[in-house]
């Protein structure tokens, strides 16, 4: 395109006017298409990035989540444990319950009456009761 320095119809200048005024909003709407182009490759990319932090994540979550199970099982293993004590301890306490329900009814059946027996002084020892 040539510059002129020489004077042009006032038709053919409106006509460049209008053709500059509609290329400057071409462009200016080209920009903001591109602007926006932009943002959603940019967020796009953020979201990429998010996605392979998260498979970090996801690894840590399954590690996590594989320990717990191996605690989870080793209480299982605990609580199996102290079922098996706790029965034998209930053995136990039911022999010491009937031991000491054995040694309470001797203890009935041979009480002291509620009066002492003394012995006597002398030759031959002589019961007094006494109250």
């Amino acid at each position: 395109m040539l510059f002129l320095n020489k004077d042009l119809p006032l038709a053919v200048e409106i006509k460049i006017f209008q053709k500059l005024n509609d290329l400057s909003k071409r462009l200016k709407l080209q920009r903001r298409q591109m602007s926006c182009t932009h943002r959603s490759r940019t967020a796009i990319k953020s979201q990429r990035e998010s996605i392979k932090k998260g498979t970090n994540s996801t690894k840590k979550i399954q590690a996590l989540s594989d320990e717990s199970q191996a605690c989870h099982l080793e209480m299982l293993e605990n609580f199996k444990n102290a079922d098996e004590i706790r029965k034998e301890a209930n053995i136990y306490h039911a022999q010491l319950t009937d031991k000491i329900a054995n040694i309470n009814s001797i203890k009935e059946k041979k009480s002291i009456p509620s009066k002492t027996v003394l012995p006597t002084v002398g030759k031959s020892f002589r019961y007094i009761l006494t109250d």
